[in-house]
């Protein structure tokens, strides 16, 4: 949304809607601002104050980060030895999608 920079720095990457995090990436001046739920009147907002921001869908952006952070997890415990039990979203399937 909005007109894409000429050159891309610094991207904000917020997993879900994430919308309220809008202000800080424009504080932090970023380039891009890329999350996963934008309605209209929000994109409308975002690209009257010059922030690109690309949507990604809620549901692509909430399964890669559950991925992102069980490879945390996994990472943490072999390297700490310790044991941090967790389980993760088994949502395989966009339900926003038809069957």
């Amino acid at each position: 949304m909005g007109a894409p920079p000429a050159r891309i720095k610094k991207v904000a990457l917020v997993n879900g809607s994430g919308f309220e995090f809008h202000k800080d990436a424009a504080e932090k001046k970023c380039d891009v601002f890329l999350t996963g739920d934008i309605s209209y009147h929000r994109a409308c907002e975002l690209k009257y104050k010059g922030l690109f921001t690309i949507d990604c869908t809620h549901f692509a952006t909430e399964k890669n980060f559950v991925n992102c952070v069980s490879d945390l997890l996994n990472e943490i415990n072999n390297e700490a030895k310790w044991a941090i039990n967790y389980y993760p979203a088994t949502c395989l399937k966009n339900p926003m999608e038809r069957i």
